[in-house]
């Protein structure tokens, strides 16, 4: 069948259609339409078989209304057809928007009225349908809105699609992401999102700590006010120098209220003279500059033992069983074994028993030996020997317990009755204050100063647990105070490294046990120290060799040395004859690679830093030791024993 379209008029006849048998008959479909002016109207025709076929019509306003279509059956079809309208959007492949169906016969002859009527909504007339008749206009009063318009930010959707989401060309905001109140996050949007502003204020919107409120209190290499400027006030960048005078730069430091310096040149090892040998070798650290002890330090070490007065890298090797020229070689080019020992008798006359109880030495042979008659006279004696000839000193007749004397030849004695006193090689005497305060006996005695053209300040020690100080003039009684008193210790023994703040003092305790007494500048008192022995041991002997180095030494053959105030047990000092350890009586040392003891059983003692050797092994007690270095050494004792290394 073909459908034809004989007019677009209102009211409208079959008109200047050609006969043609086999369509003798038709359907005169009339199409009222409303709510519209363009569209696309579609007329379809099926049978009862489902033969079909269909015309199109475009309304436009010139179109008129209604429209009519004439429908022919075609030849093998049947007579009853289905006549049905549809409107399309926009155009014939649009959606279809309202439609109408009628059936009808077709007549054999002559025509048949058959009326349908379609209703949709196009307001505004901009070819899209109200969505209320199924239509794609969501907004039918515009005519600028419907699916073909452009998405602009107006206020309204105008391709009806996603609201103003999908425009293509939206306004900028700015909002507050870190929570700091301070916008900074930029949002595209038509609308104005909450909290937000058109201008951006925080540099960093990821961060609550950073926003123009912020102060730039922390160093962190950024922007925390939003001032354009980074780490303001913190100078980074600039020159600094570290605590070893390193230059370098300012940069932030792990703490962000801090910079560091780092550093941009190396440094260097610094050394300076501890023990006074004028040879550098204690390091003080990596300077790139001067160290602060600049009137001493150098770049270079000169010495490898610095507590040592006899050992540098500037000394020459003597035989003096020390590595005096840090090569690793100890009397390199000398005539080994050492010369021995040389031993004399220097008694008083009539006094073959005299017990010497200290020796002073305070020139390359000359000292002062002091000491005591035997039990029951309290008497005793001095001698002054040149290292050859020893003659008593006139008048003084004290039971020395202790001497010390300087290189200013001052001789300063302490006593077994409690009593201090003084001379110098050419006085007629000893002199001193009388006997004072009760003390008790003196059995150690130390001094400061001492050397040529210097008195001497002195400090003995008392088996009362008394430190008593002497200064010059030495004749006058109210030079004597008390420096300490460490209550009920028997002190046997002080020492000193020419200052105060190396003075130590040892004793044994109500309990036997050994203890020490070292000074303390801050409190200006004597803090005690314990020494690590496990039993009762007596104390008898004590030498400062350093600041940081001393050693005290006791019964049984113990010795301990002192490193930077803390205590260690040395190997026991052996009896040579194979019996046990004699009891120590005095120590002195020139390095921790030589010390000397004395013991009971006549022997001297060495110590290289590893083992005891017997130097010498005599047949009488000897209870004091003293050498002004390790080239010169002397021993004094019992029945008169004095004994020299090397023999004058």
């Amino acid at each position: 069948m073909r459908l034809f379209l004989l007019a677009v008029l209102c009211g409208s006849v079959l008109a200047g259609c050609k006969k043609d048998d086999s369509k003798a008959g038709a359907l005169n479909v009339t199409i009222g339409y409303s709510g519209f002016k363009r569209a696309c109207l579609t007329v379809t025709a099926t049978d009862d078989a489902q033969n079909t076929n269909s015309t199109t019509v475009e309304i436009s306003e010139v179109t008129g209304n209604p429209v009519s279509v004439a429908v022919f059956r075609e030849k093998d079809w049947g007579r009853v057809l289905n006549v049905t309208a549809q409107v399309h959007e926009l155009n014939c492949s649009g959606p279809v928007v309202a439609s109408d169906d009628m059936k009808g016969e077709v007549p054999k002859e002559g025509k048949l009225d058959l009326g349908l009527t379609v209703s949709a909504l196009d307001k505004d007339d901009d070819g899209y349908f109200s969505t209320a008749f199924n239509g794609s206009d969501c907004d039918d009063d515009k005519r600028a809105v419907n699916p073909a318009a452009t998405e602009v930010c107006n206020g309204w959707d105008d391709n009806c699609r996603d609201g103003e989401n999908d425009a293509q060309v939206k306004p900028t905001w700015y909002v507050d992401q870190d929570g700091d109140s301070y916008v900074g996050t930029a949002v595209q949007s038509c609308a104005a999102p909450p909290n937000s502003g058109p201008v951006a204020m925080d540099c960093d919107d990821t961060n609550a700590l950073i926003n123009p409120g912020a102060s730039e209190s922390r160093c962190d290499g950024k922007d925390d006010n939003c001032n354009q400027q980074v780490d303001e006030g913190f100078d980074v960048g600039g020159f600094c120098e570290d605590g070893f005078s390193c230059s370098g730069k300012k940069a932030c430091d792990t703490n962000p209220a801090l910079t560091k310096c780092v550093v941009t040149e190396a440094p260097e090892q610094w050394y300076v003279d501890r023990d006074g040998d004028g040879a550098k070798g204690e390091s003080v650290g990596p300077y790139c500059g001067v160290p602060p002890t600049a009137s001493t330090a150098i770049n270079v070490q000169q010495d490898c033992d610095e507590d040592s007065r006899f050992v540098s890298k500037l000394q020459v090797e003597v035989c003096d069983r020390l590595d005096n020229n840090c090569d690793g070689q100890v009397d390199e080019g000398c005539t080994l074994p050492l010369p021995a020992w040389s031993k004399s008798t220097v008694t008083p006359s009539a006094e073959p028993n005299f017990e010497w109880k200290a020796i002073a030495i305070f020139g390359s042979t000359d000292a002062w030996f002091g000491g005591r008659n035997p039990s029951p006279s309290m008497g005793g004696a001095v001698f002054l020997t040149d290292g050859s000839t020893a003659n008593p000193a006139a008048n003084c007749d004290l039971p020395v317990s202790a001497a010390w004397a300087g290189t200013n030849r001052r001789l300063i004695l302490a006593t077994e009755t409690g009593s201090l006193a003084t001379r110098l090689p050419g006085d007629t005497g000893c002199y001193g204050p009388p006997e004072f305060f009760n003390f008790g006996a003196f059995n150690g005695i130390t001094g400061l100063g001492g050397d040529l053209g210097q008195d001497t300040t002195a400090y003995a020690v008392t088996s009362t647990g008394k430190i008593v100080k002497w200064s010059p003039p030495f004749d006058t009684p109210a030079t004597v105070s008390l420096a300490g008193d460490v209550g009920s210790i028997n002190l046997r023994a002080i020492s000193s490294r020419n200052s105060l703040e190396t003075m130590l003092a040892v004793g044994v305790r109500g309990d036997g046990f050994p203890v020490a007494f070292s000074y303390r500048t801050g409190s200006g008192t004597f803090e005690q120290e314990t020494l690590p022995s496990s039993t009762a041991v007596f104390i008898y002997g004590v030498h400062v060799l350093s600041d940081r180095i001393a050693y005290a030494a006791g019964q049984g053959g113990k010795v301990f040395e002192r490193q930077s105030g803390v205590w260690r047990e040395l190997p026991t000092v052996t009896n040579p004859d194979g019996g046990a350890p004699t009891d120590v009586l005095d120590v002195i040392a020139f390095s921790t690679k030589s010390v000397y003891v004395v013991t009971t059983s006549g022997e001297i003692a060495f110590y290289d830093g590893l083992s005891w050797t017997t130097v010498y092994n005599g047949d009488d007690k000897l209870n004091s030791i003293d050498g002004l270095d390790s080239r010169r050494l002397g021993a004094v004792g019992q029945k008169g024993a004095v004994v020299y290394w090397p023999p004058p």
